[in-house]
């Protein structure tokens, strides 16, 4: 006669299965202090004032060239390396901005390389098309240029 095989444990009745928490029964039992969520807040904004945009000045990069007064967010931006057999190179970027025009800056951070700016057509106040002619005298040219709207 082979035994008869009889679980080992009891299973529960229906009636005692408890369902899984809802959300709010969660967000009841997890609330945090107000001196942590003060604490956080204030990291948070800490943070965000650090990551708010500033002149290429307040880096202290060795050669900047800036028109205008800063203002306004990031409308325009490029880069440029260029390496040149004449030691007299000059390109430009031509842009249009969508709103007026409040601040240029164009700023290496390669002291060996000075560079020139030059504004051309438009100009800050205006939404016309703006030139930013770069020349530098050294045969290589490395540039960075940002141009600001309101």
């Amino acid at each position: 006669m082979i035994p008869s095989l009889s679980p080992v444990f009891s299973s529960p009745s229906i009636a005692s299965i408890r369902s899984a928490p809802t959300r709010s029964e969660i967000m009841v039992h997890h609330q945090y202090p107000a001196y942590r969520v003060a604490w956080f807040t204030s990291i948070l904004a800490l943070l965000l004032a650090a990551c708010s945009a500033q002149p290429p000045q307040a880096l202290n990069y060795p050669n900047v060239q800036s028109f205008g007064a800063f203002a306004g967010t990031i409308c325009y931006s490029n880069s440029l390396t260029l390496k040149s057999i004449v030691p007299v190179t000059t390109r430009s970027f031509t842009f249009s901005p969508g709103t007026a025009l409040t601040y240029v800056v164009c700023y290496n951070n390669v002291a060996l390389h000075p560079f020139e700016a030059t504004l051309v057509g438009g100009g800050i106040g205006t939404t016309m098309q703006t030139s930013i002619a770069l020349t530098s005298y050294t045969g290589k040219l490395i540039v960075n240029c940002d141009a600001y709207c309101t």
